[in-house]
């Protein structure tokens, strides 16, 4: 793989070879020159050759993505907006996408949970989907309708956010008929390991690795690195790199080989067989791939579900419907050769392992069926947050909230972590700038590292209250070393760890949005957001010095 970066240091282009072939992708960013926001994506080429473009409103959010194939034909989505609270506000959350002659409706909560999907058709009105789920106080998914079906899932949790029991009803003549539960039962020494599932009985080592589960027989290695699953008498062995990334699968005798840019597959191969190639923008988003010579697109969901696939004349030829938890409910194909099976991205743009029906998530595997990781997260986790241990269920999907979450690598509040600490910097940057003051490296450091620890804990009071000891203290220090007297710094220092607080830890502790288009943005607009209401705090608390000091104030009331 070949990478070139740009005088901004973003990535420009990518380029590699398989066996001699492969593809040249580049990233177009936004040029003043053009009218455009320097530092946006506005297209992806890939061999030279325009696939995708964007436009943006004032705001930067994405209110148009025009898809372009190889035939010519072009394809246009399009992005609303739902309104803030109050007149003349907006909001980060994605209202509306049209596409294809047809509009997806969001409703959410007051917490971004989303509340009901609806499709229908622009022309007729016809409701095509149309999608209800109802949630915990502490954000579970507890009911999944599906209102043009007549189908309803509800799910029953534990104090310690495990599964109980999942019951499926019909609607029949208008009254909803059970047609069948899935039960849970666990174990009484490790409560959140599960010991069987319908009946069938799971049996594990002692690190929480299944040996028997589902029908299936299973080996690790490493710790907890899949290495051998049998299944129905036949035998799947699994490779992985010094990084522990899977690089080959043997199914049977038949061998798969995975070429990767990190965590990304861009090509697999089979001995002797065909080979695929998949091509992504500059955000690691899945939108195309190549098979056996021929360009076939992705169509992706809000939430990032592979929903279809198209072909270079922008026909669709693969349409693909789940349940919150990813379990494939639909798999219909118009290709004539089962590209619906062969394409292995699915739920999430995860990998779909079709021989087990397990999503491969780079350190641990996940069952969407039984809607659970097959074994434990890193014990580590537990140390985050150590007053709340019910809080760390080490087998849980998402928390138990699959409609707005996602987990890319199995290890789910490192991202949140990540999220909070970018979020964090971005706060103290525009609380800074809208009350005057300057804002050097070592605040922005405090701030990232301050909103990388509340991130990572969900919010707690101990860790809120360390994060706010910390960036306080920071911002008394630079105060000190910025030249101001002692009562002025522990001021600041004393508003920016009520301001951490408050405001910035209840943001860091959310969980990346999964939309494609929110998580490109949702840094941007609740850091310019948080940050105006921590400026905002601050500034109606102003520091005064004594009646004999002429200095400047740092900080400005109305």
């Amino acid at each position: 793989m070949k990478v070139v970066y740009d005088e901004k240091n973003r990535v420009a282009q990518k380029q590699y070879r398989v066996d001699g072939t492969g593809h040249q992708t580049k990233y177009l960013y936004g040029e003043v020159s053009k009218q455009q926001k320097p530092g946006l994506e506005y297209g992806v080429q890939v061999d030279g050759k325009t696939c995708i473009e964007y436009a943006y409103d004032l705001l930067g959010r994405c209110e148009k993505k025009t898809q372009i194939y190889p035939s010519g034909k072009k394809k246009e989505i399009t992005y609303t907006y739902v309104p803030g609270a109050k007149e003349g506000t907006t909001t980060a959350l994605v209202g509306t996408i049209t596409e294809n002659g047809k509009e997806t409706a969001y409703t959410y909560d007051g917490r971004g949970n989303i509340l009901e999907i609806c499709t229908k058709e622009l022309d007729t009105g016809k409701v095509t989907d149309h999608m209800l789920y109802t949630y915990t106080g502490m954000n579970q998914v507890i009911r999944e309708e599906d209102a043009v079906r007549g189908r309803t899932f509800t799910y029953a949790y534990d104090l310690g956010g495990n599964l109980l029991e999942n019951k499926k009803y019909y609607l029949v003549n208008g009254v909803e008929e059970l047609r069948g539960t899935d039960t849970y039962t666990y174990s009484s020494g490790w409560k959140d390991q599960l010991t069987s599932f319908n009946g069938k009985a799971i049996t594990y080592d002692a690190m929480g690795n299944p040996l028997s589960y589902m029908g299936m027989n299973l080996t690790w290695e490493k710790g907890r690195q899949l290495k051998t699953l049998k299944k129905s008498g036949t035998l799947s062995q699994y490779v992985y790199d010094n990084d522990g990334r899977r690089i080959q699968k043997t199914v049977g005798d038949k061998v798969i080989r995975f070429y990767l840019d990190g965590d990304k597959i861009i090509a697999q191969k089979e001995e002797g067989g065909e080979r695929m190639d998949f091509l992504y923008d500059e955000k690691g988003t899945p939108f195309a791939f190549e098979y056996q010579g021929k360009m076939y697109f992705y169509q992706t969901s809000l939430q990032g579900d592979i929903i279809g696939i198209v072909d270079s004349e922008g026909s669709q030829v693969v349409v693909y419907r789940y349940d919150a938890w990813g379990e494939v409910l639909v798999s219909s194909d118009a290709s004539g050769f089962g590209l619906s099976q062969i394409n292995p991205l699915r739920y999430r743009g995860y990998y779909y392992d079709q021989e087990t029906g397990l999503y491969y998530l780079q350190t641990r595997y996940y069952d969407p069926k039984v809607r659970r990781f097959l074994n434990a997260d890193d014990a580590s986790v537990l140390t985050k947050d150590p007053e709340q241990l019910t809080e760390k269920n080490l087998y849980a999907y998402c928390d138990d909230n699959p409609v707005m979450y996602r987990d890319d690598t199995g290890m789910f509040d490192i991202v949140s972590g990540i999220f909070g600490a970018v979020t964090n910097v971005a706060t103290t940057y525009f609380a800074a700038k809208v009350t005057g003051q300057e804002c050097g490296v070592w605040d922005l450091a405090v701030a990232a590292f301050a909103g990388l620890v509340s991130g990572m804990t969900k919010s707690s009071l101990y860790i809120t209250l360390v994060s706010a000891f910390i960036s306080g203290v920071g911002t008394t220090i630079g105060s000190l070393a910025g030249g101001s007297d002692i009562k002025e710094a522990l001021w600041k220092g004393g508003m920016t760890a009520l301001c951490t607080a408050v405001s910035v830890n209840a943001i860091a502790g959310w969980k990346i949005p999964v939309s494609d288009v929110v998580k490109n943005i949702s840094g941007t607009i609740f850091g310019i957001g948080n940050g105006l209401v921590t400026a905002g705090v601050v500034a109606s608390f102003p520091y005064r010095k004594s009646s004999s000091s002429s200095s400047k104030k740092k900080y400005l009331t109305k």
